[in-house]
């Protein structure tokens, strides 16, 4: 796995938007997306417990808004 700095991220998102018209909001609608696809595939059932759903508490930042989605 490849870890990148924030520098590098903000141009891997940049050239996204430039070469195939990816806004922002739509990687961060696909990263939110994937996660909570994974979520449901492989930890809801450790989560719920009698039926109740899960809380995610999330902060204003970039990550939060991929929580939101």
């Amino acid at each position: 796995m490849h870890i990148v700095t924030v520098s590098e991220m903000r141009e891997l998102e940049a050239q996204a938007d430039r070469q195939y018209g990816l806004s922002s909001q739509i990687l961060m609608k696909n990263a939110g997306k994937s996660a909570a696809d994974i979520f449901e595939a492989h930890l809801l059932p450790q989560f719920t417990i009698n039926g109740l759903a899960v809380l995610f508490l999330i902060g204003p930042g970039n990550n939060g808004g991929d929580g939101q989605i």
